[in-house]
């Protein structure tokens, strides 16, 4: 069938047109996510940091190595976790979780974390995004540190928040962009 020049020349444009929008879309979130996760990194590690120091401070050494959080330092670390809509887990040095911020029935309390978070908290502070294996079952990002107290090591510190925000984020805005790019092409 015959095309005429002008809806070979208005097909080529609705398609560059489209494409760009999708090229815009694709850079948009990229760079929106890494500010997005740069972000929740640097909260989640002032928030373990602060999180160490107030353990530190307050928790009670019952037996040499082993020390114990207070009723009074739980409902605060709760509250704080409430707070940013996450989750504080303190471990004993041998990296067993003690304490965790959802409640004291918690099924992470007296799981051990995996061998590779123990590794990178050996190595210093922690941040990491996924599934962590046996803890949790949606993406999460991390944030660790050690506690120590008079240059011992007397247990960890993660702080976690659910990656669930960005995914839905980058799902939107993919959404919105095709529906921009399709608007334009018929009008």
């Amino acid at each position: 069938m015959f095309k005429s020049v002008f809806s070979k020349y208005f097909a080529a444009t609705a398609a560059i047109i489209f494409f760009s929008f999708l090229l815009l879309t694709g850079t948009h979130a990229f760079f929106a996510s890494r500010y997005w996760v740069r972000d929740k990194q640097n909260v989640l590690a002032d928030h373990a940091a602060n999180i160490s120091g107030f353990v530190v401070d307050n928790s009670v050494e019952v037996d040499p190595g082993k020390h114990f959080i207070p009723g009074t330092i739980s409902s605060t670390l709760e509250r704080l976790a409430e707070s940013f809509d996450g989750n504080i887990l303190v471990t004993d040095p041998h990296f067993r979780v003690i304490f965790c911020s959802h409640n004291s029935n918690c099924h992470h309390v007296g799981k051990t974390l995996p061998t590779s978070f123990q590794t990178a908290l050996q190595n210093g502070p922690l941040f990491t995004m996924g599934k962590i294996n046996d803890f949790y079952e949606e993406p999460q990002y991390c944030s660790g540190t050690v506690l120590t107290q008079k240059s011992s090591i007397i247990g960890y510190v993660v702080v976690t928040s659910s990656a669930k925000e960005l995914v839905q984020y980058l799902v939107d805005n993919v959404q919105i962009s095709l529906v921009s790019g399709l608007a334009v092409i018929i009008v």
